[in-house]
Order: C-alpha cells, then sequence, then structure tokens
C-alpha cells in the first residue's frame, strides 16, 4: 500500500507541474498574440486618413491596385481586407469565418471590401516550399477557385471558393467532377481551364506577391495595406476586433490603389525594429586572456555591437559568420563576436538530442586556441573550423592546430582545460536567457533579427547601416 500511495503521489504532483506548464505556456501563446494584434491595430489606425467618406476616393488610379482577382464589397470602401490563404489550411479556414462574418455585419453599411489571394502550401505548385508537402491538395483547390473565376467571375469565384473550405481543400477527381457539374459547368471545359496556363500564371503570380510581402505562413491577412504581423492573426476575434477599432478612425473610402503594403525587406527590418532590447553580457574570461571579439571593445555608441550564436558545424551559421565579420572589417565602429551554442547534448545542457556530432569538440577547440593566445590563435582555428565542418573528428585537431601556428598538443591540452568548458557553458546559458530556439540567433545592437535570410537582400547590412547612420545623427 505504501509504494502504491507515493506511486500515486508522484503521479498527482507531476500531473499538477505538468497542467502548470501546459496553462503557462498557453498564457504565454495568448499574450503573443494579443501583443501582435494590438502592434497591428495601431499600425492601421495610425496610418488610415480619415475624414468625410461621402464621394472621397484616396490613391491613385493608375498605381498596381492591391487586390485580390474578385472582391466582395464596393470599390471604394473604407476598410479594404486581402487574405492570402490555403484551402488545406485549418487556420485559415478559421480566419476565413471570421472575415466572412464581419463582412456579413457590415454589408449593410457597404464600408468594407473582401478579395483572396493564393498561397498554397504545397510543392505542386509552390516553389519556395523545396521537398515540403504538407498540402498536397492545396494548388488543386486554388486552380479549381481560379477556373471558376475565369468562367464566371466573382460570382463564379466565391461559389467554388465556399465549396473549396467546407471541404476542407480536400477532393477527389471524381468529387471534383461532381461539384464542377452541379454548379452548371461542362466538366471538359472547366477542367481545360483549371489546368491551363491562364489559371496556373494567375496562381504562380500570387505565390511570387506573397513571397516578395515577406510571407512565411498563412493565412496573411491585410487591411488597408497593413498586415495583421506575426500570431496576431490567431488571437481571439482578431479580424472583427481590428476592424471595429480602424472603423472608429472614421477611414475616408478608397479603392485597392491606395494600398501599399510593405515589401519583404522593410518588413523583416521591422521585425528587428520592435523587438524588445536585451542585455548581452560581456563574454567572461579568464583575467590574463586576450578578449577575441573583432572590432573595438568598447561597446558603447556609436560602437555597433553584434553577436552571433552559432554551431562551428552548421551550415547557415558559416554563412551568416562569413557576413558579420564582413561587416566587422568594412566598419570601424562595429564590434563582433561569435558565441558558442553546440547542436549537441554532451556539452550544451539546452540541447535534448545531438544534430552535428563532433559540435562540442569543435567549440572546445576553438575556445581553447581563444584561450591561448586570444584573436591571434582564435580567428584562424575558427576560420579552420568553418571551412572544414564535415572533417572526422580525428582530423579537426590537427588541422586546427596547424591553421592556428600552434602544436597539436598544446592545443589538446588547452581543450581539457575547464576554463574552456566553462565558455561554451556560459555562451550557451546566456543563449537560454535569450530565448534561443535554433542556430544561427543574430543579436544586432541590442535587438534579436527574426530574419536574416532573403534571397537577394542584405538584411542584417540594412540594419548595421540604419543603426551607424543613426549614431551619427545623435553625435
Amino acid at each position: 500500500r505504501i509504494p502504491l500511495l507515493t506511486f500515486a503521489t508522484v503521479f498527482v504532483a507531476v500531473t499538477v507541474v505538468l497542467w502548470s506548464l501546459a496553462n503557462w505556456q498557453r498564457g504565454a501563446i495568448t499574450a503573443r498574440q494579443d501583443r501582435d494584434l494590438s502592434a497591428s491595430i495601431d499600425a492601421m489606425t495610425e496610418t488610415a486618413p480619415t475624414g468625410d467618406t461621402a464621394g472621397v476616393m484616396v490613391g491613385n488610379a493608375a498605381a498596381m491596385p492591391f487586390s485580390g482577382r474578385f472582391r466582395l464589397g464596393p470599390e471604394r470602401a473604407a476598410i479594404r481586407i486581402v487574405a492570402f490563404t490555403d484551402y488545406q489550411c485549418p487556420d485559415c479556414r478559421s480566419v476565413e469565418e471570421q472575415i466572412m462574418a464581419v463582412y456579413r455585419q457590415r454589408q449593410d453599411l457597404d464600408d468594407l471590401s473582401v478579395s483572396i489571394k493564393h498561397f498554397p502550401m504545397s510543392n505542386d505548385c509552390n516553389p519556395s516550399l523545396g521537398r515540403k508537402n504538407p498540402h498536397p491538395n492545396a494548388c488543386y483547390a486554388a486552380l479549381a477557385a481560379e477556373a471558376a473565376g475565369l468562367l464566371r467571375g466573382a460570382e463564379g469565384f466565391w461559389q467554388m471558393h465556399e465549396w473549396l473550405f467546407s471541404v476542407t481543400g480536400t477532393f477527389t477527381p471524381d468529387e471534383l467532377k461532381e461539384q464542377v457539374a452541379a454548379s452548371g459547368y461542362d466538366q471538359d471545359e472547366f477542367l481545360t481551364a483549371m489546368m491551363g496556363p491562364v489559371v496556373e500564371q494567375k496562381l504562380a503570380d500570387d505565390i511570387a506577391e506573397g513571397l516578395a510581402l515577406g510571407l512565411q505562413f498563412t493565412p496573411m491577412v491585410f487591411i488597408n495595406g497593413q498586415q495583421i504581423k506575426g500570431y496576431g492573426v490567431f488571437a481571439e476575434d482578431a479580424i472583427a476586433t481590428a476592424v471595429t477599432a480602424l472603423a472608429e478612425t472614421d477611414p475616408v473610402r478608397a479603392t485597392a490603389a491606395a494600398d501599399s503594403p510593405p515589401t519583404a525587406v522593410e518588413k523583416y527590418i521591422d521585425d528587428w525594429r520592435v523587438q524588445p532590447v536585451r542585455r548581452v553580457p560581456a563574454r567572461a574570461l579568464p583575467a590574463d586572456v586576450e578578449d577575441w571579439q573583432l572590432g573595438p571593445a568598447n561597446t558603447e555608441l556609436p560602437a555597433v555591437r553584434i553577436v552571433l550564436w552559432g554551431d562551428l558545424r552548421e551550415p547557415r551559421s558559416a554563412l551568416l559568420d562569413a557576413r558579420m565579420r564582413t561587416i566587422a572589417r568594412e566598419h570601424t565602429v562595429v564590434s563582433y563576436e561569435f558565441r558558442f551554442f553546440p547542436l549537441e547534448e554532451s556539452c550544451n545542457p539546452g540541447m535534448p538530442r545531438t544534430v552535428y556530432p563532433g559540435a562540442c569538440a569543435a567549440a572546445l577547440t576553438a575556445a581553447a586556441a581563444g584561450l591561448i593566445g586570444g584573436a591571434e590563435t582564435y580567428w584562424p582555428v575558427h576560420d579552420w573550423l568553418m571551412a572544414h565542418q564535415g572533417a572526422p573528428a580525428d582530423d579537426v585537431l590537427n588541422g586546427a592546430a596547424t591553421a592556428g601556428g600552434l602544436e597539436p598538443g598544446e592545443l589538446a591540452a588547452a581543450r581539457l582545460l575547464p576554463e574552456a568548458a566553462a565558455l561554451i557553458t556560459a555562451d550557451a546559458a546566456a543563449a537560454s536567457g535569450l530565448a534561443l530556439r535554433g542556430v544561427p540567433h543574430l543579436v544586432i545592437g541590442g535587438k534579436w533579427v527574426p530574419r536574416w535570410n532573403l534571397a537577394g537582400e542584405s538584411i542584417p547590412e540594412r540594419i548595421v547601416a540604419e543603426l551607424i547612420a543613426g549614431a551619427s545623427h545623435a553625435e
């Protein structure tokens, strides 16, 4: 009886802890959703032109209108909703229901318009997904909606749009044919249009536009050209809350040409701007060891401090590290530090599993080189490790020692020093305080850079330039 009672007590205690943890996680998620929604509403209301709505038209009619091809509601509307969606996406369906509920509530006011753009999460038509195909029927669903619009205009599009969400974007060829016939289409004509080049191009255009706007997931909802940012779109009654707040500012009626959403570049940089400033503690080194950061040691303005947590055997860490070191070489006011976060559980308490075997050995090797000779020996070893990420563990010591001008025995002995292990543990601990969940994790000017990798664009470089310009202006 006693062991059974003990087991029951422990079971209850563990259950309470897990329940509390789950509640905390739900609370944190809800708080983030509400925070993102609030920031989005502020952006909408601050930029919304106000005044008498009677006969007012805002926007250059010659500009490219930001709208889907088929619109519900008036051409000139005070509130204009554009949603990028995926018919197999459960969150998209939930947001769609919210949008349509708000539209119906405001129909008598005739002040709200709704239009749709497609972003199927399927590599059958969306090249940005690479090998991923989470929604394998999403492309065909979007093609069906556009084919209906091509053949019957707005009426056909919205009828098919409603049916596609009702079946969660999932249907067999026979089920689609049955729906097409029930809607009065000629089946052959519909299928020819659906798989034809005109409809395929419309879908490709939507996908390209979504990527240009920095779309990461669906749904992506814009109201009067302002995106509901981050996780705000998943907040409870997000659409109704945003529309109500915007309506209270008495926005003027405008066409879709009045709306100009920020580009992905602008959005990525703004994602960094709105981050809270967090203090990144200086690396604790033995008193007799020179710090090996690049650039000025003084991190007060006008210096710009860059800190990158990475894994010396992880390819994206190597890519970003090279770019940050280039920035540090080009700007005398920029300091750069590489912090260790090996994706291997044997030396990193924050890792539940090993992703890159040998990551701990690589980090210890670099740390040992820094302890021996500071920057003079650290960076050549760092370079070699980044350039030889796939090197067998047995080759790492000799190759790194040669690169750093060290004897293998000397470097091997330094790897065993408790100070070397302590450096890695301290770096990983500092990362956990920043809620780091993966590498590379980039911090510029005390703010995390959530998204830095955009094809053909230089996000970190632009952020640094903005900080330098700001510091110069402050002087």
